[in-house]
């Protein structure tokens, strides 16, 4: 992957968001971002892109998700690239039946699986289950998964259980909209690890905004924190650029980094399995603090 391929991908997508009148688009989420780092002398230059969209067709819903990351150390990079489908029928107004795929490279390694599940959805409530085959270097292994999900324009929540094999990962989080400000908790928890997220961004005006980030994370009874701040602008309808600065400190370890990202958000995944379902590229992106 070359290095603006990250950044490139935010077009992957595009095309579904000019799909025919018959087809709603219910969700596009875009971003792209480079950050640089500086860890004891050294640098590390990261590259990611994400696009996110769902259109329905009367009772068919389909979701798709692109995302990519580069990180450059020295003379070594690692190239990460992540493709996601989840394709949903409506049995009734209330249940949802769907099946999916997910498509990871890492440097080579293919990581693929193949799911099939179910969501039942009342009022402002969604609540999912799947099955995966996932395998890994032609070696396969079950996993499955449950989630509970809440979605409103001012409040969102989820907990959700997976299950790979023998081992346990927990997720649970909370955001809340305002006019004013959004903040979101996040927390993570799987063998020795657990993180915890906290992002905060105040709106100065419609078109400004002041952001917060604070990250603690336990990995193998090693302690790190994560402080950040930032600004964020306007830029045009819904599409914003922030600049961010954070200091990522270990026991011995310290990473300071600046990045800047473009992106917009218009809608609402009306299947909340796009959102809810955890992949391979999730853990990566958790994994990525404990190689710091």
């Amino acid at each position: 992957m070359t290095r603006f391929a990250a950044l490139s991908l935010t077009a992957g997508l595009l095309a579904l968001s000019t799909a025919p009148a018959l087809a709603e688009q219910t969700y596009l989420d875009m971003s792209a971002s480079y950050t640089s780092s500086d860890l004891d002398g050294d640098t590390l230059d990261q590259y990611k892109g994400h696009v996110a969209t769902e259109l329905t067709f009367g009772k068919l819903t389909l979701s798709g998700e692109l995302n990519g990351s580069q990180l450059s150390v020295d003379d070594s990079d690692i190239g990460v690239t992540d493709f996601r489908v989840l394709l949903g029928y409506d049995v009734t107004s209330a249940f949802t039946a769907f099946v999916g795929t997910n498509q990871t490279d890492l440097e080579g390694e293919k990581i693929s699986n193949t799911l099939i599940g179910a969501e039942f959805g009342m009022n402002n409530y969604a609540f999912g289950f799947a099955y995966a085959d996932l395998e890994i270097d032609n070696t396969s292994s079950d996993a499955w998964q449950i989630y509970a999900d809440y979605n409103t324009d001012a409040y969102g929540a989820y907990a959700s259980v997976v299950r790979i094999e023998d081992e346990n990962f927990y997720l649970a989080g909370f955001e809340r909209d305002t006019s004013l400000y959004d903040a979101s908790l996040d927390y993570t928890s799987f063998e020795d690890v657990s993180l915890a997220d906290l992002n905060a961004s105040y709106y100065l005006r419609p078109d400004m905004r002041l952001n917060g980030t604070l990250g603690y994370y336990d990995i193998d009874n090693s302690n790190i924190t994560n402080v950040g701040i930032g600004a964020g602008y306007q830029v045009a309808d819904n599409v914003w650029l922030d600049l961010n600065a954070s200091q990522l400190k270990g026991e011995g370890d310290t990473m300071n980094s600046v990045s800047l990202t473009l992106s917009t958000e218009i809608g609402a995944p009306r299947l909340r399995a796009s959102e809810r379902i955890y992949s391979f590229y999730d853990l990566y992106e958790n994994l990525y603090i404990g190689d710091f």
